[in-house]
C-alpha cells in the first residue's frame, strides 16, 4: 500500500463515523447480523484484517485486530496491531482464520493481501472474506460524499465481486472455496460472504 493510500485511509477512520454511517445501515445489520452466527461458533485464533473500531470484536473468541488507524485501533479492547494486509506485520502459520469484512474491496494490491493472508494462516486455516457484491472487482469511486467530513476527495477501490469472480481469484492464490451466500437487501444482492481454506 502507497503511503498516500495509508494516510488517506487513515484519515477516513478517524473523520468518518461508521458506526453510523455504513453499519446502522440495514445492509450493515443484515451483514453483522449473520457475522454473529457465522463468527460465534469458531473457536481459534483469529485475526480481524481491516477491524476498524472493533465492530466485530463482541463476536470473536480468540481475536486479533490490524488497521492502519491509531485512533480507531484505540477503541478495541483486546490485542491489536498497526498495519496494513499487504504486509501482515505477524510470522507464519500463527491464525487459524483470517476475517477480511468490507476492506478486501479497498485494498490497491490484493494479491500481496492474499499472499501474507495464506503465510499468516495455518494449515487448512479458513479465510472468510465479506465484499459488497457486484461485477466490477476494479471499480474506482469518487469519496466526494466524504468530503463534507472533512476528508480529502480522491479516488479510491471499491470493488465489487460475485461468486465466480471470488471463487477464480482465490484459488490463484492457493485457497479452496468452501462456501459461499449472497446476502440480500429487499431481495437486492448486496454482500458476498465466501469462506476458503487454505490448500496445502
Amino acid at each position: 500500500m502507497s503511503k498516500g493510500n495509508f494516510d488517506f485511509w487513515r484519515e477516513v477512520w478517524e473523520k468518518y463515523p461508521h458506526s453510523q454511517i455504513v453499519y446502522a445501515t440495514e445492509m450493515g445489520k443484515v451483514r453483522q447480523t449473520y457475522f454473529i452466527e457465522l463468527l460465534g461458533k469458531r473457536k481459534g485464533l483469529t485475526l480481524d484484517l481491516g477491524c476498524g473500531d472493533g465492530h466485530l470484536r463482541p463476536f470473536i473468541l480468540e481475536f486479533v485486530g490490524l488497521d492502519v488507524s491509531r485512533d480507531a485501533l484505540s477503541k478495541i479492547d483486546g490485542d491489536v496491531a498497526l498495519g496494513v494486509g499487504e504486509v501482515l506485520p505477524f510470522r507464519d502459520e500463527v491464525f487459524n482464520r483470517v476475517v477480511i469484512s468490507e476492506t478486501f474491496e479497498h485494498l490497491t494490491d490484493r494479491s500481496k493481501c492474499l499472499r501474507e493472508t495464506r503465510r499468516v494462516l495455518k494449515p487448512s486455516g479458513e479465510l472468510i472474506i465479506a465484499t459488497p457484491y457486484g461485477f466490477d472487482p476494479n471499480r474506482l469511486t469518487s469519496s466526494k460524499r466524504l468530503k463534507k467530513y472533512g476528508v480529502h476527495e480522491r479516488l479510491y477501490p471499491d470493488g465489487r465481486f460475485n461468486e465466480p469472480l471470488m471463487r477464480g481469484l482465490l484459488n490463484d492464490f492457493g485457497f479452496l472455496t468452501a462456501f459461499s451466500k449472497v446476502l440480500y437487501v429487499k431481495k437486492v444482492p448486496s454482500n458476498l460472504i465466501v469462506i476458503a481454506i487454505k490448500r496445502a
